[in-house]
């Protein structure tokens, strides 16, 4: 087998995915970064706040992932074990499922956009902003669930740069046409979900390359439909649906809170900070993931030793790139605001105070993620999913609904930190007392 992940060093397998992930998931945060600055120079601090409300739309590429991941991750289990005759069969089943539902979004949303854009919030003069934007990506969501089935497939069949080719093709591609629409066309926040819509879709002719390959490996079949292989799927997957879905279930929630405290200034800085946010979740998501190959496969070869190097090795990175995030964050605040907008004092000493407080629990954000990704690699998915759960909505929604009783708005600011800090020890204490005990020292 080409590229054996149950033999030879750990580190050089686990370098050989980590480098193309981050460097993919990176490039990606890059683009929705880049994007908010050119809607917050180009259209304003509303426009940053009609981003921000039209964000939860996204979660139907939560999809996607649930396909991607979970049928990627029970292909890789598979062939650990030595059954490969199954992997085109999950493989098709997970394309044309992803269609089915991105015809279905698309036409869903299309028929009852007024409506959803009032239930996602826009009120007063951002609704015709979020209208806007909205109603161009419903019309494309295809080419945003589409490359999260197909990349985590491509990077298990042994070609890990091809995912990091897509993304750093979208982000260029974006931060171009985001210029030409924004500024040179002036179309506005159509503009900008034409540019992200386009991207997509260049990224995923990037993508079909594989399929020209000579060590593709990856076929459609013929007779694909099995409910149980669905079911596996929908069970691995999970987890990464969680994740999706309670982003835009929390940044809905969050957007109310800071209006009731600061209206839109208040959204618009809260704008600011969930896109530094995201991009420091997509670079966590890239060392999370880009483990799962090896975890999975040496997981179902029983090689546990193996398994539990990869994770060490995962976790010392985390820890380290958590304590450097911090400290450039908190430093350079002030800088990393303006390439937002430059003229808004108010937003701008707004942002300020908040960064050091939403961002206190970086280090855990990324521990939970890694947690959560291993888990899912050895297809535990129920503590995966509970790690989610928690971290992503379940605590995030107490603490922002609790704590302003006592703090005000900061309480929403430190929410996000309040429920990472919380569910990583409940993930410590999982992994210590049954994980480690039972599985990783019987060898």
């Amino acid at each position: 087998m080409k590229n054996n992940l149950l033999k030879g060093e750990i580190r050089e397998h686990y370098f050989k995915y980590l480098f193309p992930s981050v460097a993919g998931t990176l490039a990606y945060g890059l683009l929705i970064f880049i994007d908010t600055v050119f809607i917050g120079r180009g259209i304003g601090s509303l426009g940053i706040a009609a981003l921000n409300i039209s964000i939860p739309i996204f979660s139907m590429v939560a999809c996607g992932m649930f396909l991607g991941i979970g049928g990627a991750t029970a292909a890789a289990l598979d062939i650990g074990k030595g059954k490969k005759e199954g992997k085109n069969k999950i493989f098709t089943l997970c394309i044309y499922f992803g269609i089915f539902l991105s015809l279905f979004f698309s036409i869903a949303v299309t028929l009852n956009l007024d409506k959803i854009v009032y239930l996602l919030g826009a009120r007063g003069e951002v609704i015709p902003m979020v209208k806007d934007y909205v109603a161009v990506v419903s019309k494309t969501i295809i080419f945003y669930i589409m490359p999260h089935i197909l990349t985590n497939f491509i990077k298990n069949d042994y070609n890990p740069k091809l995912p990091m080719y897509y993304l750093i093709i979208v982000s260029l591609s974006n931060i171009i046409l985001d210029y030409i629409f924004i500024f040179v066309f002036k179309w506005g926040m159509t503009g900008a979900a034409a540019a992200t819509s386009i991207s997509q879709f260049l990224g995923l002719l990037i993508l079909l390359t594989h399929f020209r390959l000579p060590q593709n490996t990856l076929k459609l079949k013929k007779n694909f439909f099995d409910f149980n292989i669905l079911i596996r799927i929908g069970r691995i997957g999970l987890p990464s649906f969680i994740n999706e879905i309670s982003l835009g279930t929390v940044i809905f929630i969050s957007n109310a809170e800071f209006y009731k405290y600061l209206g839109n200034l208040g959204v618009s800085a809260y704008g600011i900070i969930v896109n530094v946010n995201f991009l420091l979740y997509l670079i966590y998501s890239g060392i999370a993931q880009s483990s799962q190959p090896i975890v999975s496969s040496n997981f179902g070869a029983n090689q546990l030793s193996r398994v539990r190097e990869t994770l060490n090795l995962g976790t010392k990175i985390i820890i380290s790139s958590g304590i450097i995030f911090y400290f450039i964050l908190v430093i350079f605040r002030v800088n990393i605001i303006m390439l937002f907008n430059n003229e808004n004092q108010p937003l701008i000493k707004l942002a300020k105070n908040a960064f050091p407080l939403f961002f206190s629990g970086v280090i855990f954000l990324g521990l939970n993620l890694k947690f959560s990704s291993f888990y899912q690699s050895i297809e535990f998915n129920k503590i995966s999913s509970l790690i989610n759960l928690l971290r992503s909505l379940i605590l995030v929604i107490f603490f922002i609904k609790i704590l302003p009783i006592f703090m005000g708005v900061t309480g929403v600011w430190i929410a996000y930190s309040c429920s990472e800090l919380v569910t990583f020890i409940i993930a410590l204490i999982y992994y210590k007392k049954v994980y480690k005990k039972y599985v990783l020292i019987n060898q």
